[in-house]
Parts: C-alpha cells; structure tokens; sequence
C-alpha cells in the first residue's frame, strides 16, 4: 500500500427505492481459478493487521469522498440521493479454505470498533466483512456476485 494515498471501495451502487448508498470493496484472498493471484494467509497476524488497516482506509476515505459530495462541495452527486440516505459499506472477502469462519466475524468485530468514531461522524448505517462465497451461494446482494 502505497502512504499517503487515497483508497477507495470498489463498487458503489445507490438504491433510489430504498434510499441506501451501498459501498462494496472486493478481496479475494483465494481464488484458484486465477494463476497470478498471490493467496494472503490471515492466521499470520502481520498480514491480518495489513488486510484491517486496508479495510479502515478504504472506508474512511470512501465516505469522506462521499459525505463531503453531500454536503455540497461538488455537484457529482446532485439529485441522486438525500443528506439523510442510508449508507451502508460491505467488505466481501474471499477467504482461504476453513478460514472463513476463522476470520470472518473478527475482521467485522476488529474493523466495527476502529470505524466507530467515523460511523457516528459520517452517519454510516452499518459496516460490515462478509464471507464472499456464503453471500453468493445464498443469493444475497446478487448485483454485486
């Protein structure tokens, strides 16, 4: 990771419905059908510590760009949803086999307490680490996989 940098979330999609801005960041830990993917073992806490610092910076930056859009600072975003829109950020992860239940729940509880501050201040709905293959298996957010 680069210092200093900007990062951002991968996907944003606005649900005019239900009025909920969805930020969605993509990790693939595993993915054997890919020959250059260099898998990341969390059981290694270095690495572990390294995925939930990018996770955070990506949050933070991503509704920053966002809530300072909403304000009024830039007009991107004018008339597609309301100061008062749901934001809700989703991490899919895809995990080595057997460390998805490992690491799935305490990269959420890890990643929840450091944005703490940050949700109350951007008025973030909810951020969540979810399990890549589980949503996609189950059909759930099948606009993103």
């Amino acid at each position: 990771m680069v210092p200093n940098s900007v990062r951002e979330m991968d996907i944003g999609w606005y649900d005019k419905s239900l009025d909920i801005l969805w930020l969605v960041e993509l990790k693939a830990f595993f993915d054997p059908d890919n020959p250059k993917h260099q898998p990341k073992d969390l059981s290694i806490e270095n690495i572990r510590k390294e995925v939930l610092e990018e996770l955070l910076l990506k949050s933070i930056h991503s509704v920053s760009m966002i809530c300072g859009n909403r304000s009024g600072t830039a007009v991107c975003w004018k008339g597609m949803y309301k100061h008062s829109s749901k934001i809700k950020l989703v991490h899919l992860m895809r995990f080595l086999p057997e460390q998805d239940t490992l690491y799935t729940d305490q990269l959420a509880n890890d990643l929840q307490a450091k944005f703490k501050p940050y949700k109350h201040i951007f008025k973030v709905d909810s951020i969540q680490v979810l399990d890549y293959d589980y949503i996609r298996n189950k059909g759930l957010l099948d606009w993103v996989v």
